[in-house]
């Protein structure tokens, strides 16, 4: 093979992989979230909060989103109104999603750290003091399959963050229950493969795209011991944690790893499961 061809085979190789990658994600319209109040700072809080969403879904590395401006022109072309009046399924219809995220915003206090009390006007405040202000939001969310129309994921999360400012505070709380939201969907889809082949501290797991894992993820890794029995019959195996590893590359059926921490005993037929937090 001449030194001119290879690395046009190697070029090829990488977009077929990004492409394939990209193509395994699940489209997601996260749709803006209602506020149980028509009060123009919790309206503000609850766009803040679907802005929240957006950025931590996506940064999970599981969903391609879509963007809320190219919502609103389909939208707008198709002669709707506006993006919350509209049925989530047919905003998902209608941009190519296959997932809708629906959610309400039922609490958004801020309170002063010293005394306690609520604070009556949000966004406000003075500056003076450091960490003067905590937020806290409360988000009920759920998942649509815009095919079936069915909810297959629901969960209520909170975000609670101290800051300089009323902003500050709530935009940190926003932040915090958007990054719960996504925690609350991985918990409930737990991620378990095995190691497939080793090469030095590199290891190959079989769990590529689908699983939810990103680059970066912290992994640990559990050896079977000894197998659990309940009335003369075994029901499970014990598990002992003998290493850890971080994620370096994702495809479509596999993933690479690398072998990190000072305790690794990692060998072929572990078991590779996502740390809980």
């Amino acid at each position: 093979m001449s030194g001119f061809c290879r690395p046009l085979i190697v070029f090829a190789l990488i977009f077929l992989s990004v492409v394939s990658c990209e193509a395994a994600k699940k489209t997601l319209a996260v749709m803006p979230i209602e506020s149980v109040s028509n009060a123009q700072d919790q309206l503000d809080i609850a766009e803040m909060l679907t802005d929240q969403l957006i950025v931590e879904f996506h940064n999970s590395g599981r969903y391609t989103l879509v963007e809320r401006d190219q919502m609103s022109k389909i939208l707008r072309e198709q002669g709707f109104q506006s993006l919350t009046s509209t049925d989530p399924v047919a905003v998902g219809e209608l941009v190519g999603a296959q997932l809708s995220l629906v959610g309400r915003l039922n609490i958004a206090d801020i309170y002063y750290n010293e005394t306690g009390q609520l604070a009556k006007t949000l966004f406000k405040g003075d500056s003076g003091f450091v960490n003067k202000y905590k937020g806290r939001v409360l988000l009920e969310f759920r998942i649509v399959d815009n095919e079936t129309g069915i909810t297959i994921f629901t969960a209520g999360v909170q975000g609670t963050k101290s800051g300089n400012t009323l902003e500050d505070s709530m935009r940190g709380a926003c932040r915090e229950a958007a990054e719960n939201a996504v925690k609350a969907i991985e918990k409930a889809n737990p991620f378990a493969a095995r190691i497939a082949e080793m090469s030095g501290e590199l290891i190959y797991i079989d769990a590529g795209l689908d699983s939810g894992l990103k680059p970066g993820e912290k992994l640990i890794i559990m050896r079977e011991e000894r197998p659990i029995e309940i009335n003369g019959k075994i029901v499970g195996m014990t598990q002992a944690e003998v290493g850890e590893a971080k994620v370096i590359e994702i495809h479509t059926e596999y993933s690479v790893c690398k072998l990190s921490g000072r305790k690794n005993e990692a060998r072929k037929g572990d078991i590779v499961k996502r740390e809980q937090q």
